[in-house]
């Protein structure tokens, strides 16, 4: 995404840029904004399947 400066403002085109920008962003950050509101969450913490793999390693280890 653009940003404008003091002097520099965005053009017709780079906030046309950013706006479709923003749409594609929304689908994925809307998931976590209704996880955080629903409990009461400050921070979410996003697991992928590998690090799942490595946790579940580390407690047959243990």
């Amino acid at each position: 995404m653009k940003r404008a400066n003091r002097s520099h403002p965005l053009s017709i085109r780079d906030k046309l840029r950013n706006k479709r920008i923003s749409r594609k962003i929304v689908l994925g950050e809307k998931h976590y904004a209704v996880i955080k509101n629903v409990f009461n969450a400050t921070h979410v913490h996003v697991t992928t399947v590998a690090q799942l793999a490595i946790d579940d390693i580390h407690c047959v280890c243990i």
